[in-house]
């Protein structure tokens, strides 16, 4: 008899004494990102909300322009 378990390649599972310290966990983890990563998964999860909302939307791009303004230093 073979004894099937489930398919966890490449995930890793940790167990947090609280939900503080997860948190704790999380948002270091996050800081230790660099900002265009941190920006990225941003990205992929509002693409992801707005397909949970709509799944024939096209969100591939955002509707208005950015701008960078650069500022003095006080």
């Amino acid at each position: 008899m073979t004894v099937q378990r489930p398919r966890t390649a490449g995930l890793t599972f940790e167990r947090f004494a609280s939900p503080a310290e997860m948190a704790a966990d999380q948002a270091a983890y996050w800081r230790s990102r660099p900002a265009h990563e941190r920006l990225q998964a941003v990205s992929d999860m509002t693409t992801a909300a707005y397909l949970l909302a709509d799944p024939t939307m096209d969100v591939t791009r955002m509707d208005k322009t950015l701008r960078r303004i650069e500022r003095k230093r006080r």
